[in-house]
């Protein structure tokens, strides 16, 4: 087995698509943390998921790279089919998060503050997931990888949801928007 190639452009693109994935984490709960909105929460919480959905999509396409052996004559490619599979159920995964996240926050009441940083930030994290997910498509694409486009068609359903959240709460007319310092 060989290790992954940075020098390959199919490998770059998964190590950028997992250091971004760990930089959303981190901002996305850090707007939570400033904010308190339910809705920054379900989308930081989804980055979790892309987390471990991004990590999978990584091995899968090392493995997949690899060369054929005595128990994988026709080499291991199939196993993108899988990791496309798997990266479809992380999504349906978030998005049953979202739902009972956001089923609570109508339940109990949101209790809000420095919405204008959170949305800002959930903005900005949006923008760089949507260059992301093009990037990895396109990588995807030119080298035949179903396992680059899925994972970029993830990043992409991420960033929609993202600016889902951005409009919603920008949106919000109810207490605590009362921009930067609240």
């Amino acid at each position: 087995m060989q290790w992954p190639d940075l020098r390959d452009p199919r490998h770059r693109a998964m190590a950028a698509s997992l250091a971004v994935s760990v930089l959303m984490l981190v901002g996305k709960f850090t707007a939570y943390l400033l904010t308190g909105s339910a809705a920054i929460f379900s989308d930081a919480a989804e980055s979790l998921v892309h987390i471990l959905a991004t990590a999978f999509v990584a091995f899968s396409l090392w493995y997949a790279l690899q060369p054929p052996d005595p128990d994988h004559p026709y080499g291991h490619g199939k196993i993108a089919y899988f990791s496309a599979g798997f990266e479809g159920a992380m999504i349906l995964l978030a998005a049953a998060g979202i739902l009972y996240t956001a089923v609570q926050d109508l339940l109990h009441g949101p209790e809000l503050r420095r919405l204008g940083l959170g949305v800002l930030l959930t903005a900005l994290f949006s923008l760089i997931n949507l260059l992301l997910g093009l990037y990895l498509i396109r990588v995807g694409r030119r080298h035949h990888s179903l396992v680059l486009e899925a994972n970029g068609r993830h990043v992409l359903t991420d960033m929609w949801t993202s600016l889902g959240v951005v409009v919603g709460v920008a949106w919000w007319p109810g207490p605590g928007w009362s921009g930067w310092t609240r």
